[in-house]
């Protein structure tokens, strides 16, 4: 994670990752709520990194989504 710090490029990619997670937690998971927390980890192994998000909102049906596809 500290070569990040040096490349413009993937501190860019990883900000825009970020800010549409953000936008799609407040368009969609928060729609309707007035208090809600977002948790947002990255961690790198091996060269490759992972953003992970975490969120209490409303949620879906998981089984009723995937009769839509």
């Amino acid at each position: 994670m500290k070569d990040m710090h040096k490349d413009s490029h993937l501190k860019i990619t990883f900000d825009i990752q970020v800010n549409e997670l953000l936008q799609n937690c407040f368009e969609h998971v928060f729609q309707d709520c007035e208090h809600g927390h977002i948790v947002i980890s990255m961690s790198s192994n091996n060269g490759f990194c992972t953003i992970g998000v975490i969120d209490d909102g409303k949620g879906f049906n998981v089984e009723e989504c995937s009769q839509k596809v």
